[in-house]
């Protein structure tokens, strides 16, 4: 049989064997005996039951060696050899050892059969090394190529591996094969290639693989490629690509599944990483892609639906592309599904496509070039902190849910285009804190509902809006919404459904806008905007608003609809046709044109504006106030309203009111009996600001009416009770009767000339008709007796009437004449009636310097 080997040997032709023995001796003598120059031999042997081991250690193998389906029992030793070209296929070998060959062409060890050890360290191939479809296994290392340099491929193509691919420090110029492959080394690795040196692309497709895949601070010139791949090593690392650089992309997808942590911290990826259709489940703690400090340049994606179970950590990750996952289903570990915190996205962060995410996404410390996508994400929560993005930030038909707890938070952050939350729906907190928006804020079509336990459902605080706020078409917060120190250009509630029975359903306070917007909202409790200023309009026409109660440091303030307390708006609020049903405070307020025309306003308190300032105040509601009304020290320059204004059984409280011109709405008598009504118990402030204001117009006549009527009640006020105080109240009244007789206070001077003037005639003609004649000295003499014969006057009827009425000028005929019978009492008519002119006149005429 040693013949025949020779022979074809030397013949150069191929021996095959049918399990016939061959000693491994003669087998090395023939390959490594030297040649002829020119004469290209070749060792080819097949079939051969193959005795002792094939021992070539520190030999030289000229001539290429091939056995085919050959049996070995014992190993075959290659240490420091130096060969041609090796092929061993399809046999059975105890063990290779070939540490530290040579071989000057392709090394192929395919197809082999219970193999129990190969060992390549530090050996070098000048072609390709094929392990494919080999079974290798061991305890420890099954295929050692640590230090091993491969000038061409790896192929390990549906390898069947018990133990570990030992390839630490392996230089492989060209690819790496590793797919069909079935590895297995459980709790350990079955891949070891810390800091090999691969130059193309690893291909890993449809492996399986009962361990670690170890590829840490290894570089790779192409891609990795793990499509359709199996990878268990629950509750440890399943892949390890720390420190390592890959000059492609990274494949975790089309069906890959790995029950393990996917470890890729301080990565370099030139390509992307990709996700599609990938598995990963199982983690190590809670992390289930670690990729901190890595920089993946053309991004992180999954186009197809990959599931996570754990978090995917972004902590100090530089992705030059975008990190955009579509329709995934992320189960996070530890409250977390994703956490980016410091990292830094080229073109975006996305989760789009009814991706669901258990719990929580978050954002914080990151620089986002682009949007931050996640539409129609299902998730508890989301958190964008302390971020720059230059896009858009947008969860638009998102549904997020986390009953009892902040569900969607965006603070601190810098963000250049819009917000949209459009058509999302939020079970939870939403807070947006500190935040510069330079696009709109979108929350139209939206839902709230409240996280309960006193919580706001919606907080936005210490924020710009450079462009507008929607919260309309049909915007729904269940809870109670509130936004203080927001700066806006345009804020819409219009037809937005607020609900927050009891309490305030919206508030406002600090807020700075140039326009505002509540128009046809329905407001299940109350609405505030306190200390705020609206540069231009705030229109809340055809609103309802039942009312609700604010409470601050544990005082109640009061139930109200509307809340405008220190508001200042430059041009209009229009309150149109809007029913509130508790009361509108405008206290301290400050407006160019107050409307309320067409409004209802209920409450026992209908309208509080004490201080109020405004240009304008149309009060022209569509019906009388249910309630009071307080304008106490407010200052209007127009008041337009009509007599079905004003409350009727109600308080009007108009003391300090101070308005400058009045519209026509009301005639004289109305507006009288507006300020009886205004004060039950009479003050004459309220009469004396009408009368200032219809004398500034011009209605001088009115004016004096107004004062008459003031003057009137004052002397028809009851002061004290009490016997004494009735009687003295009932003499006021008296005197002032005769003061309103003789010339209605001042205010009807022409009266009292006229009532002098009769007097005067009647007196005169009294005693011209009824004095005397005097028969005094015997003689008849016409009029009466003279008090002092040789000294009187002529007798003059006329003057003697004039010098009774004027009680403080003496004519010298008072005193010169007796006048007897009718005459005296006269006489005494006169008098007192002149005294009582005289009284009246200085009375009123205090009074009008008074007044001056």
């Amino acid at each position: 049989m040693e013949e025949r080997l020779c022979e074809a040997f030397e013949r150069r032709e191929p021996l095959e064997l049918d399990g016939e023995a061959v000693r491994a001796d003669v087998i090395a003598r023939l390959v490594t005996a030297p040649h002829e120059e020119g004469r290209r031999r070749s060792f080819q042997l097949s079939g051969a039951e193959i005795t002792g081991d094939l021992d070539l250690s520190d030999c030289a193998v000229p001539v290429p060696v091939h056995l085919e389906g050959c049996r070995f029992d014992g190993e075959v030793l290659l240490h420091d050899a130096r060969a041609a070209r090796i092929h061993l296929d399809s046999c059975e070998v105890t063990a290779i050892r070939a540490a530290r060959l040579r071989c000057e062409g392709p090394l192929a060890l395919s197809h082999l059969r219970e193999v129990g050890h190969i060992d390549l360290e530090d050996a070098r191939t000048a072609g390709d090394l094929v392990l494919t479809g080999s079974r290798v296994h061991n305890d420890d290392n099954a295929v050692d190529l640590m230090g091993a340099q491969v000038d061409g491929d790896l192929i390990a193509t549906g390898i069947d591996l018990a133990g570990t691919f030992f390839m630490a420090g392996a230089v492989v110029t060209g690819f790496l094969f590793l797919d069909e492959a079935t590895l297995s080394s459980p709790g350990g690795m079955t891949v070891f290639a810390k800091v090999a040196n691969i130059g193309l692309d690893v291909f890993a497709g449809s492996v399986r693989s009962d361990g670690e895949l170890h590829f840490s601070g290894a570089r790779v010139g192409g891609d990795v490629q793990l499509r359709d791949a199996e990878v268990e090593q629950p509750g440890d690392r399943a892949i390890d690509l720390c420190r390592a650089e890959v000059r492609g992309s990274v494949y975790l997808s089309d069906g890959f599944r790995c029950a393990g942590t996917v470890d890729i911290r301080h990565a370099a990826i030139s390509g992307q990483l990709r996700l599609d259709e990938g598995e990963i489940s199982e983690p190590a703690g809670d992390v289930a892609i670690a990729l901190d400090w890595s920089d993946v340049t053309d991004g992180v994606e999954a186009l197809e639906a990959p599931e996570v179970t754990g978090f995917v950590n972004l902590v100090g990750t530089r992705i030059g592309g975008a990190f955009r996952l579509c329709g995934a289903r992320l189960h996070g570990r530890g409250g977390l599904a994703v956490n980016a915190f410091g990292a830094s996205f080229g073109t975006g962060f996305r989760l789009e496509r009814a991706t669901r995410v258990t719990e929580q996404v978050s954002l914080a410390n990151c620089t986002i070039n682009g949007d931050v996508m996640l539409d129609g994400i299902d998730a508890v929560v989301v958190n964008l902190n302390n971020c720059a993005v230059t896009g858009d930030v947008s969860l638009t038909a998102a549904t997020l849910t986390n009953s009892g707890a902040k569900a969607l938070g965006i603070a601190n952050s810098e963000i250049s285009g819009d917000v949209l939350l459009d058509g999302m729906r939020v079970v939870g907190g939403l807070r947006l804190t500190g935040n510069k928006v330079g696009g709109d804020l979108d929350l139209h079509t939206s839902s709230l509902e409240g996280p309960g336990g006193g919580e706001h459902v919606a907080y936005f605080a210490d924020t710009t809006v450079e462009g507008a706020i929607w919260a309309n078409q049909e915007f729904r917060c269940t809870g109670s919404m509130r936004v203080v120190n927001v700066v806006t250009p345009h804020a819409t509630f219009a037809g937005a459904e607020l609900t927050s029975p009891g309490t305030v359903a919206l508030t406002m306070s600090s807020m700075t806008a140039d326009n505002l917007v509540l128009a046809d909202v329905s407001v299940d409790g109350g609405v505030a905007l306190t200390s705020s200023t609206v540069a231009h309009v705030l229109r809340m026409t055809a609103a309802t608003v039942t009312g609700g109660a604010l409470r601050e440091d544990l005082d109640e303030l009061g139930a109200f609809s509307l809340n405008l307390t220190g508001t200042s708006v430059g041009r209009r609020i229009d309150l149109g046709r809007s029913e509130f049903r508790r009361k509108v405070v405008l206290t301290d307020a400050t407006v160019g044109d107050l409307r309320f025309d067409g409004a209802v306003l209920g409450g026992d308190c209908a309208l509080d504006a004490a201080r109020l300032k405004a240009g304008v105040l149309r009060l022209l509601p569509g019906e009388a106030p249910a309630g009071s009304v307080h304008l106490a020290n407010a200052q209007v320059d127009l008041l337009l309203d009509r007599a079905d204004a004003w409350p009727v059984g109600s308080e009007i409280d108009l003391s300090g009111f101070a308005y400058s011109r009045l519209g026509t709405g009301m005639t004289l008598r109305q507006r009288l009996d507006w300020l009886a009504r205004a004060t039950p118990k009479f003050a004459p402030g309220p009469y004396e600001q009408l009368a200032t204001c219809l004398t500034a117009a011009g209605n001088d006549d009115d004016a004096r009416a107004v004062r008459l009527a003031a003057v009137r009640r004052s002397y028809q006020q009851w002061g004290a009770r009490g016997t004494l105080a009735r009687t003295g109240h009932l003499l006021r009244r008296a005197w002032g009767g005769v003061q309103d007789l003789v010339l209605g206070y001042g205010y009807r001077s022409a009266r009292a000339v006229v009532l002098f003037v009769f007097l005067w005639i009647a007196g005169g003609a009294a005693f011209a008709l009824g004095s005397g004649p005097c028969l005094s000295g015997g003689a008849a003499e016409p009029g009466p007796c003279p008090v002092k014969a040789d000294e009187h006057p002529t007798w003059d009827p006329f003057l003697y009437a004039l010098d009774l009425l004027i009680p403080l000028l003496d004519l010298g005929h008072e005193k010169a004449w007796d006048v007897v019978g009718p005459s005296k009492a006269v006489m005494w008519v006169l008098m007192v009636s002149g005294w009582v002119l005289a009284t009246a006149i200085i009375a009123a005429a205090s009074r009008t310097l008074r007044r001056g």
